[in-house]
């Protein structure tokens, strides 16, 4: 779970890849909402009792329980709930944020080796800019106004530019 500057949510990271190898991944998602449940775990349990028990906890509960393990699983799942009151003939809006980082980066089309015999690789871009999905998820809620307005504009700038229509 995370709790950062009035943003809460939940981060994943492979705990099977050290962070500067080929195939670390991480995830977060993350909310400016005030009212919030994070349930950090789904219910650990065999064939689909994990799907039937997040279905009973969403219909069936006022609010989404919290759920720990103290180990983290191979294939674990979490819930981000934003809690919010819609008055009739009226609209609200929550934001979540969903940001993943695959941090490490190689040329799997057509494989280079070094003079060890091992990949080539390199971090990729946003991953020098950002250590984490977290990290760019907490940015992304801090800076949502500015980087909405920015890509609103970039829009309306392609769509009314004279390049040809497949490229836009």
């Amino acid at each position: 779970e995370i709790s950062e500057d009035g943003c809460k949510g939940i981060f994943f990271k492979d705990a099977m890849t050290p962070v500067n190898e080929i195939g670390y991944t991480d995830l977060a998602v993350m909310t400016d909402a005030e009212d919030t449940a994070m349930q950090a775990f789904w219910y650990r349990g065999a064939w689909s009792d994990s799907c039937t028990v997040f279905w009973k906890n969403l219909t069936e509960l006022e609010r989404m329980p919290a759920r720990h393990y103290a180990e983290a699983g191979k294939s674990d799942h979490g819930t981000a709930v934003a809690y919010v009151h819609i008055a009739p003939h009226t609209s609200e809006r929550v934001r979540f944020v969903l940001a993943w980082n695959v941090p490490n980066a190689y040329n799997y089309w057509k494989p280079c080796k070094d003079e060890n015999g091992k990949d080539v690789t390199w971090k990729n871009y946003y991953a020098t800019q950002l250590e984490s999905s977290k990290a760019t998820a907490l940015y992304a809620l801090k800076k949502f106004d500015t980087l909405y307005e920015k890509t609103r504009l970039f829009t309306e700038a392609l769509h009314k530019s004279t390049l040809p229509a497949p490229m836009i």
